[in-house]
């Protein structure tokens, strides 16, 4: 998550997370069989371009992971906090 934001403001739930790397994964894929074209046209600027997209593609995939995965350990971290186990 992002450091300078407060911790009160809302960042999303856990599946727009998984929303924003599928979609990314999707793109990947698409680039991908970009790329295979490129090659079969010995397009070496757009197979250079399809990877760097990929590449992009991926970054922001792996962003989004780890911020789904702080989001639930956060998430963890609040269920078993000490104000919630002295209200049961």
């Amino acid at each position: 998550m992002h450091p300078s934001l407060p911790d009160h403001l809302p960042y999303g739930g856990t599946d727009k997370y998984r929303e924003h790397i599928a979609e990314m994964l999707s793109l990947v894929s698409v680039e991908a069989e970009l790329g295979q074209t490129y090659c079969g046209m010995q397009d070496d600027a757009g197979l250079d371009y399809s990877i760097r997209k990929i590449i992009a593609y991926i970054r922001a995939a792996h962003e989004s992971l780890r911020d789904l995965k702080a989001m639930k350990v956060d998430q963890a971290r609040r269920e078993q906090s000490p104000s919630r186990l002295a209200a049961e």
